[in-house]
């Protein structure tokens, strides 16, 4: 497993396709136009987000193969890799990337959030260690784990972000 810190300010994470995500929406992006063009993206494989429960540095592991742990809550979605790496991404990110044609994602200062995959479809299962909300003065080893394995299952995207609560979603 490998691990990551990555920073959460608005309770959004996510992994994409560095190579395949489409981030552009509108300099004047509206709420609702964005979560439309998640979903679009998660539909296309090139994503998947969801409600992280909390804010702050997240601690992420991640595997190459279902290991079964459980957590706090889980959840399984489909991804494709085209160029052998994915990134871990934040909601700032994703927004920058989004109202900013000019800015490239991952954004430098998450380079060292791009793990290396072999290309392919993969089932991705992501298990909440922990009710982020309420770790107050904890430190908790993990609060995202992450693992990926090969598919040639068809199944469907997520046609909602995950953990995520709106009229929007």
């Amino acid at each position: 497993m490998r691990f990551f810190e990555i920073t959460d300010d608005s309770g959004f994470l996510g992994v994409f396709n560095p190579q395949t995500y489409i981030s552009f929406v509108d300099e004047d992006w509206e709420f609702g136009q964005l979560i439309r063009h998640f979903k679009q993206q998660i539909g296309h494989k090139n994503l998947l987000l969801w409600g992280s429960g909390g804010e702050g540095a997240l601690k992420v592991g991640i595997g190459e193969k279902f290991s079964g742990v459980s957590g706090f809550k889980e959840i399984e979605g489909i991804i494709e890799v085209t160029n052998g790496r994915l990134c871990l991404i934040n909601y700032e990110s994703l927004t920058m990337g989004a109202q900013f044609p000019d800015v490239s994602l991952p954004e430098a200062h998450l380079r060292d959030c791009v793990f290396e995959l072999s290309n392919g479809l993969y089932k991705c299962r992501i298990v909440q260690m922990n009710n982020v909300e309420a770790r107050l003065d904890t430190e908790p080893e993990l609060d995202f784990i992450i693992e990926f394995t090969l598919t040639d299952d068809g199944a469907e995207p997520w046609s909602h972000i995950p953990w995520f609560e709106s009229e929007c979603n």
